[in-house]
């Protein structure tokens, strides 16, 4: 494969990726109103699929287009030059339409390395700058807490760094390895059950990489009209957030309960609705169990055939429309 043909690919698969994209987007707008009762896990694991999904689908359809005996069901028949028989794309790149499409995806996908590479660089000062401003913890965290004799029970004092600062807060900061931060006026503020319902619910985000989730998130949607982008990441983020909050509950002891939380110190930038909605849906989950494997099963089968789905259109649809605009 020539240098031109490996761009030419790369960019009919940027720009599959890209229309498949838009589509799961009006899909999730769609299916949205129906408001179906997930778990926060399901919640998360079903978000997150749904927009890494339009890139390996694209994926997989130029696969298929390599493979002619397969896509000639799948494509309509037309001709190149002399040639009508069932073939692999056809985009040379040699009009003046084909070399701006492909600068295009070039240019797009550049502008796309710099903007992360920016954020990468951006969370790793504030990183540093917070634990320049904090006090010193164990350095990991998450195995002193695993391994610890007391288990997920165990007191979290000893697992975050605090901050000079009066107002009361607390996050976790970091991509790969998140360290907790809690604010000196926050310690202040709650008793020995909140504070350490803060940082379970704080450290579940450390365990399960919610920094790098939410990045991932940010960057895949990246294209999609601002209301869309904006309803989807509040709806990624309140998952995020519930998850952690039932997990505090789960693993913070007998002592604990829904009234010891401070969901308002326990939120993100950007979390949509009020405490007292927040509230309400995590009384329904604790009093009302909910079949999660079925959830599970359903989610992901769901996902399987609508993957199938988005795959055959991409070949039956990019086909010609990439042998169009990269001709």
């Amino acid at each position: 494969m020539t240098d031109t043909s490996f761009l030419a690919h790369f960019a009919s698969w940027l720009l599959l990726s890209l229309l498949l994209s838009w589509c799961v987007a009006g899909c999730w707008r769609v299916a949205n109103t129906q408001r179906v009762p997930f778990s926060p896990d399901v919640q998360v694991k079903l978000l997150f699929t749904l927009v890494w999904l339009p890139f390996a689908c694209a994926a997989f359809s130029l696969i298929i287009n390599e493979l002619p005996p397969i896509s000639r069901y799948l494509v309509g028949e037309h001709c190149h030059e002399s040639h009508c028989g069932p073939h692999d794309l056809y985009i040379p790149t040699s009009s003046t339409l084909g070399a701006g499409v492909l600068a295009f995806a070039i240019g797009l996908l550049c502008v796309t390395v710099v903007m992360m590479a920016r954020q990468l660089y951006l969370n790793k000062r504030f990183h540093q700058l917070l634990q320049l401003a904090s006090a010193r913890s164990p350095a990991n965290p998450c195995a002193n807490f695993c391994n610890s004799a007391s288990g997920p029970q165990a007191d979290m004092k000893q697992f975050y760094q605090r901050v000079d600062s009066q107002v009361p807060s607390a996050w976790c900061a970091g991509l790969l390895r998140p360290q907790i931060y809690v604010s000196q006026g926050l310690v202040e503020k709650l008793t020995d059950n909140q504070l350490n319902l803060v940082l379970l619910h704080e450290f579940n985000h450390v365990r399960q990489l919610d920094n790098i989730k939410l990045m991932c998130v940010r960057y895949f949607m990246i294209l999609w009209p601002k209301r869309w982008r904006t309803a989807y990441r509040h709806a990624f983020i309140n998952g995020l957030e519930l998850r952690s909050d039932m997990f505090a509950l789960h693993n913070a002891g007998h002592y604990a309960s829904l009234d010891d939380l401070p969901l308002c110190v326990c939120q993100q930038a950007g979390e949509q609705g009020a405490s007292s909605e927040r509230r309400e849906r995590l009384n329904r989950l604790l009093t009302q169990p909910q079949n999660t494997l079925m959830q599970y099963a359903v989610s992901y089968i769901s996902v399987c055939v609508f993957g199938m789905i988005l795959t055959l259109i991409a070949v039956a649809v990019g086909h010609p429309l990439m042998e169009f605009l990269l001709q």
